[in-house]
């Protein structure tokens, strides 16, 4: 029993309240509604960026035109709006610009985790797909939310508190590492449990 007190304090984590209720599944039409209409926002997504690339074959062939009749003015408009639609199709695309499939972090980080801290605390997580995450050390649960921030990187805060987070990024697909508020940077690992 003191070690587990011993641990609570050095991560300065709480214990889950009994009375918080679990979260219950999405029923079955509500699932089938949204596969549904993640379907057809991919296949949208696929239709934008493949007239995006059509139209920067156009504004090439008039970038060439107007370069040519002098109007430099006009051909820098012509070239950043080129750019503006490249950089909506790169960020839109599965695949970086070398063809390689672009990891979700989002989609990656779902399952559970061990993990450990420079400190000697060790556990595990469970990423779900709704943002949320349960820690699990021996009989202790600690619940937080997660999120995907600008930098890819995976974002975890504790029991509502902004003040206890993790921030991990992929280092290939089965492993994060990263910084913690009480591991400082550096401090925490974690691998997939398969």
């Amino acid at each position: 029993m003191r070690t587990l007190i011993l641990t609570l304090a050095m991560l300065g984590l709480t214990v889950q309240a009994a009375e918080e209720a679990p979260v219950k599944p999405l029923p079955a039409p509500a699932k089938a509604a949204l596969d549904k209409f993640a379907r057809a926002e991919a296949k949208l997504k696929d239709q934008i960026v493949a007239e995006r690339a059509k139209t920067i074959v156009e504004l090439q062939k008039a970038l060439k035109d107007t370069t040519k009749s002098g109007d430099l003015d006009g051909a820098n408009a012509i070239k950043a709006e080129m750019d503006a639609l490249t950089a909506l199709n790169e960020a839109d695309s599965d695949t970086d610009l070398l063809g390689n499939k672009k990891i979700d972090p989002a989609k990656l980080v779902i399952g559970t985790w061990a993990w450990n801290k420079t400190g000697g605390a060790s556990g595990t997580f469970a990423f779900t797909d709704d943002g949320k995450i349960t820690a699990q050390m021996g009989l202790l649960s600690v619940p937080g939310a997660w999120t995907v921030d600008a930098k890819q990187q995976i974002v975890i805060t504790w029991l509502g508190d902004s003040a206890r987070w993790e921030r991990l990024s992929f280092d290939g697909s089965d492993k994060l590492v990263g910084d913690s508020f009480d591991a400082g940077p550096g401090g925490i690992k974690a691998t997939r449990k398969k």
